[in-house]
């Protein structure tokens, strides 16, 4: 998310136990489509505090790139 210091991105990726994140919506929301089936399931959260941060991540060839 990005965005102006204050506007709740931090609450719309992490939210809390009585409101949970976009994020963990969709999670909880394709996981109970799955039923009866099973999967490893690895997830990250990054905070890039510079845009020169977020283009090193995105850049090709970057050996942290998922």
């Amino acid at each position: 998310a990005y965005g102006a210091l204050g506007v709740g991105k931090i609450h719309t990726m992490v939210g809390s136990k009585t409101s949970p994140s976009i994020v963990h919506l969709e999670l909880y929301k394709r996981l109970r489509a799955m039923k009866d089936k099973s999967c490893e399931l690895l997830v990250s959260y990054q905070q890039p505090t510079s845009p020169e941060q977020l283009l090193d991540m995105l850049a090709k060839g970057n050996k942290n790139q998922a």
